[in-house]
């Protein structure tokens, strides 16, 4: 394709992105779009890719591309017209560690000089972003160099801590065959070689959001060990702590539902793991990934949620307090109060349930209606216990000392009512012995 020539890739590549922006890309490759195209100044897409990372979400949205462009097989040692690579771009986007790691991955040299002089860690360093230059400093002069020079450490440090592509092609041939001829590497860096580029594979696979690939791949794995296998030893968080992150917690960060799917069903990644969020706190992954995927695919946060143990939450009465301040349907509350009915009924540092603490949220308005309508966030899920003669549940609410229990629902109707329209009798005769004491709105 001719330099500047605009292409559809081009196109989306230089645009702000979306959460479709990987889905698009991947539609484009899959139909055959150029993936050649050179811009004015010589560049790539993959130097459009970190152009346009300019946010940390932003980020999220294009390192599944990376993936995407070095698996279709775009030049990831390409250069523009001043000298830059794509990390010499990457090194000026904030969250740009994540970004560098992804391009390292696929084969970008880190230490290669623009025609300036100077490394992406060089820029990096003026602008102040330390935890690029990290990323760069670990990923040295790249994998293909460390094998072919016998850098034994270098090199299982990159496949097997940082998740370096083995399957790079330079001239026409792969690492892997060209390692092979050279008789002095030693034959433990060539079992390596082979026994983990399977793995990286299914790792570089997973983050390009290929979903067929990735049900063919697990056919060849033990699944009971692959989750084991596939985590990140040195996962930068945005604040710059160093952590491990196993990959479905990175597929979610990059909105990758599907993979996910695959992952949990087929695979049987756990969703109850410990991981460290930014801040230094350590969740379940489940609670971490509400944020992500609650407004992304209700489906895979129900899925999430069938195998979650809601018991291991951390912080619970603020975590469904969040959901709330977030003004999440109704609908994720109650399915966690479902698995976890003290839920309802727990109190915060000051003696708050989160009844409580939703009414004086909702008294700030000052208007009645708004009122009503919010404390029924909480009433609703009760008053399915109600109309479901769920008695052992409102009795274990009322043990926990739970009141507001008899609650009107949003056409003004009581839950005695409701059950006596219903003729649930078992919660007729319950909330007829209930406390004069407990409160109804």
């Amino acid at each position: 394709m001719a330099a500047g020539k605009s292409c559809a890739l081009q196109r989306l590549l230089s645009a702000t992105p979306t959460p479709q922006t990987w889905k698009t890309v991947r539609g484009l490759i899959v139909d055959g779009e150029d993936i050649r195209w050179r811009g004015d100044s010589n560049e790539t897409l993959l130097h459009l890719v970190p152009s346009c990372a300019q946010n940390s979400t932003y980020v999220d949205y294009l390192l599944p591309v990376v993936y995407q462009l070095a698996d279709a097989g775009v030049d990831v040692g390409a250069v523009d017209i001043d000298g830059n690579t794509a990390l010499h771009a990457s090194a000026l986007c904030d969250a740009g560690h994540r970004m560098a790691t992804a391009l390292t991955r696929v084969g970008v040299i880190a230490d290669r000089r623009n025609g300036a002089g100077l490394t992406a860690a060089d820029i990096a360093r003026e602008h102040g972003h330390h935890s690029v230059v990290a990323v760069l400093n670990e990923a040295a002069s790249g994998l293909w160099n460390a094998v072919m020079d016998a850098d034994q450490a270098t090199a299982t440090r990159l496949i097997e801590s940082l998740w370096f592509r083995i399957d790079l092609h330079r001239d026409g041939t792969t690492l892997p065959k060209a390692a092979s001829t050279q008789r002095r590497i030693p034959d433990s860096l060539m079992r390596i070689v082979r026994e983990r580029n399977g793995y990286v594979r299914l790792l570089h696979t997973a983050l390009a959001g290929n979903v067929d690939e990735i049900r063919h791949q697990l056919q060849y794995f033990d699944c009971r060990a692959i989750a084991r296998q596939l985590r990140d030893p040195r996962y930068r968080l945005d604040d710059g702590t160093i952590t491990e992150r196993p990959l479905l917690a990175q597929v979610l960060q990059l909105r990758l539902t599907d993979v996910a799917r695959v992952l949990i069903e087929y695979a049987s990644f756990d969703v109850n793991e410990m991981i460290v969020i930014d801040g230094g706190r350590r969740v379940p992954l489940f609670q971490w990934a509400v944020d992500l995927v609650v407004q992304t695919d209700i489906t895979i946060f129900e899925l999430i949620l069938d195998r979650a143990d809601v018991s291991l939450l951390v912080d619970p009465a603020d975590f469904v307090y969040e959901l709330w301040q977030r003004r999440y349907p109704a609908l994720v509350f109650d399915r966690f109060a479902a698995r976890e009915l003290s839920l309802v009924s727990m109190r915060d540092s000051l003696g708050r349930t989160l009844r409580d603490r939703v009414l004086l949220d909702s008294l700030e308005y000052g208007a009645t209606d708004v009122v009503k309508i919010g404390v029924l966030y909480v009433d609703e899920f009760v008053l399915n216990l109600v109309k479901t003669g769920k008695v052992s549940h409102l009795e274990r609410l009322m043990m926990a000392g739970y009141e507001n229990i008899d609650v009107i629902d949003r056409h003004g109707q009581s839950a005695s009512q409701i059950a006596a329209d219903a003729k649930v009798s078992s919660v007729v005769d319950f909330l007829g012995k209930l406390s004069q004491l407990q409160v109804s709105l």
